[in-house]
């Protein structure tokens, strides 16, 4: 635990810090480079057992960190002492406070900086102390990481589109197909071939037709020797005569004959579908999954710790008061920092996480 202590008024609600010089602090916090440096020398003095010979103690984590933390604010004293002194000042500015050295207890460690996680994290700058009152005194915390689980939706593969490609299909069968074409070829035809002869009829006339007057009959008939014939003017039709004599046939000669064209059978594979191409789009593939993100990175931070140095029976009896506030047993308000007490105090640095930061604005 790094400690400040001011030697002005111990009380912890004093609103008075005297007006004073950056060169006067910077004396003071020389001194207590001094004690600082001193206790860690005499931490390591070798002890003698009962049998007189010389026995070292074992250094604790805490206490190799501690040491480092201390040389590393003695060297940033070191480089802040060389400096020109800075024009005097009316009031403390908590800004300009240098990092504090450790204090003289061997055994004491530096809260939250113990950890393996955290052993480089001592070599790093430390923050500037806050603002202060006399008698207060500060502890350097490691605040962790603080996280959020929440539901993030990922992207495995992006949308695309693909080409599905559906094969042609065929069924074996048969085909005819003009295996010789037509065409046309010439004869000779024998005279013998035709016969030789053929019996030829005709019509010949005779006697044309003709008017020739013949005797009739009608309602006018003749009765006595007073009345003569009926002749009527009539057409006689032509008479014809059939005439059959032997005519000799056509002689031998050429002629044309057309030659169809010869089909045949073959097996084939006949086409049922054509096939085709299709465009696919495949969406997106979403995963749903937990991810943790980080709200505020892991740092370090001065708070606000009782200590030897402001733990008055003034201090303590206002801190009951304020545990009793807050809704806790600290036991009767006496001012012993008793059992109730200290687990009342334990039980609320629990709940605010090692801060007494309301207890001292109470």
């Amino acid at each position: 635990m790094v400690m400040v202590r001011l030697p002005l008024n111990s009380a912890l609600h004093s609103p008075v810090f005297p007006e004073t010089s950056m060169v006067l602090l910077q004396r003071l916090l020389s001194v207590l480079l001094v004690a600082g440096l001193s206790a860690p020398l005499h931490a390591q003095a070798p002890a003698r057992a009962d049998s007189g010979s010389p026995a070292f103690l074992p250094r604790s984590q805490g206490q190799i960190e501690q040491q480092r933390t201390a040389d590393l604010l003695i060297e940033q004293q070191k480089a802040l002492l060389a400096r020109p002194a800075p024009a005097p000042v009316n009031r403390l500015d908590s800004a300009r406070l240098p990092p504090v050295p450790p204090p003289a207890t061997a055994g004491a460690t530096l809260t939250g900086v113990g950890s393996p996680e955290a052993a480089g994290a001592a070599e790093a700058e430390l923050p500037m102390l806050p603002p202060a009152r006399p008698g207060e005194c500060f502890a350097l915390v490691r605040v962790p990481a603080q996280y959020r689980d929440r539901l993030q939706v990922v992207q495995q593969s992006p949308a695309s589109e693909s080409l599905e490609v559906r094969p042609r299909r065929y069924a074996l069968s048969s085909e005819r197909y003009v295996q010789r074409e037509a065409y046309e070829q010439t004869e000779l035809e024998p005279a013998g071939s035709r016969g030789g002869y053929e019996l030829l009829s005709e019509q010949v006339l005779e006697q044309p037709a003709r008017l020739v007057w013949k005797r009739g009959s009608g309602p006018v008939q003749r009765i006595d020797q007073a009345t003569g014939d009926i002749y009527c003017l009539v057409e006689e039709p032509a008479v014809y005569r059939t005439v059959s004599r032997p005519v000799q046939k056509a002689p031998s000669g050429l002629r044309r004959v057309v030659v169809p064209e010869q089909m045949a059978s073959r097996p084939a594979a006949r086409l049922i579908d054509p096939g085709s191409v299709e465009r696919v789009q495949v969406p997106a593939q979403l995963e749903t999954r937990w991810e943790r993100e980080l709200l505020t990175p892991e740092r370090y931070e001065w708070r606000s710790v009782l200590c030897p140095t402001n733990m008055t029976p003034e201090v303590i009896a206002r801190v009951q008061q304020s545990l009793r506030a807050e809704g806790y047993d600290p036991g009767p308000v006496d001012g012993l920092l008793g059992v109730r007490t200290q687990r009342a105090l334990a039980q609320y640095q629990r709940d605010q996480r090692g801060s007494l930061e309301s207890l001292a604005r109470q």
